[in-house]
């Protein structure tokens, strides 16, 4: 398996594992900034979208980016965090 089509799989099973955003009640999104991530996301789109070969791993971002859409409809926009307050650490450490 491919690695864009195994992300996608991965994508796929993960969100079809619970309710969507059950757990969510807003409050727990605050150390996430949403408009990072979906930057980030668009410009990996912007990269993979038109490469042959990377469909589905693309279709996945895109994926990826509609749910924050609706999180975003749901919660409301997350606030940006100042530069100062940023830390790059895996979550959990």
């Amino acid at each position: 398996m491919s690695l864009s089509a195994s992300f996608a799989a991965s994508f796929a099973t993960a969100g079809a594992q619970s309710a969507p955003y059950a757990e969510l009640d807003g409050t727990n999104l605050g150390r996430i900034d949403l408009g990072s991530v979906r930057d980030t996301l668009l410009y990996i789109d912007s990269d993979v979208g038109h490469t042959p070969g990377l469909e589905s791993f693309a279709a996945a971002i895109r994926d990826a980016l509609a749910e924050i859409e609706k999180l975003e409809a749901k919660f409301g926009t997350s606030a940006r965090a100042a530069p100062a307050a940023v830390h790059f650490l895996p979550a959990g450490l």
